[in-house]
């Protein structure tokens, strides 16, 4: 155990996290499942915060959102592009932290991390992922420190745009607009929100549960309910999340319209100090 430590330059901490991280892959390899949990826990969230949020329950509408928000962080962390993203800021913060010789390995380390990710979790991830990382690793292997910094921060602008990602994000961005939303008394604006957070999640789950293969090739389990059939297609959510505006009136630009409501139909308004 000394001599992997040493070998690796890693703490006690560092180790016991690698393990519980090597456990968790083992037991899940795909991620599918967590994700698929993730997914449930925060439909049923919005689902509670919706039933609140129509009977006008100050409360219980603001503990269902207090919870949806950490949820959808929870959510957000566990996609595949945010875990790569994670261990190549290791990478590039080892990189620009250390001796050379060591700072060499801790970001190789880190960035044969990342592939495994990516060849083991589904295919919610662009195939130039893989593609971008193993030119990143080639650089740092060479010790080339800036070709490595710049492939690193290449990478991870497209890990930040990756689609799941970006739905995740606004999704988290629409249910921090329900709370302002409640906070001003504007329930027609929160029930909105509601709503368009359906569709951002149900695009989500459809790109999760139709990402039955992993970049590397092998089959991933089938999340609860989903098949191994083709990815349906996924609703777009392009649309901006709306954002309460003053006194329970929806900003301008808003565009989240009922579930069911025609193409270009509008969000309901509120006149000033009004609730519904």
């Amino acid at each position: 155990m000394l001599d992997y430590l040493k070998q690796n330059n890693a703490t006690f901490e560092e180790m016991k996290q690698q393990l519980q991280q090597l456990r968790a892959q083992q037991e899940d390899p795909s991620g599918v499942r967590a994700l698929g949990e993730d997914l449930q826990v925060v439909k049923a969230l919005v689902g509670a915060a919706r039933r609140a949020a129509t009977d006008k329950k100050t409360p219980e509408t603001g503990a269902a959102l207090g919870r949806l928000v950490p949820a959808l962080i929870s959510l957000r962390a566990t996609l595949p592009a945010a875990r790569v993203a994670e261990a190549v800021e290791r990478a590039a913060a080892a990189l620009n932290s250390y001796q050379a010789t060591d700072a060499v390995k801790i970001a190789s380390r880190n960035l044969m991390q990342a592939k495994d990710i990516c060849l083991s979790a589904p295919a919610t991830l662009s195939p130039n992922v893989l593609k971008e990382l193993e030119n990143a690793k080639a650089q740092v292997d060479k010790q080339n420190v800036a070709g490595g910094n710049e492939a690193l921060l290449g990478l991870l602008k497209t890990l930040q745009d990756d689609e799941s990602v970006r739905t995740a994000d606004q999704a988290l961005a629409t249910a921090r607009g329900a709370q302002e939303a409640l906070g001003q008394g504007a329930w027609v604006v929160v029930l909105a929100q509601m709503d368009y957070l359906e569709t951002l999640l149900a695009a989500l789950s459809q790109k999760v549960e139709g990402a039955k293969t992993a970049i590397g090739g092998e089959q991933a389990p089938a999340t609860a309910g989903g098949g191994e059939g083709k990815p349906e297609t996924q609703p777009s959510v392009s649309a901006p999340a709306p954002v309460a505006g003053a006194a329970g009136q929806p900003a301008s630009g808003a565009t989240a319209p009922a579930t069911g409501a025609p193409p270009g139909t509008p969000p309901p308004t509120t006149t000033a100090g009004e609730t519904q």
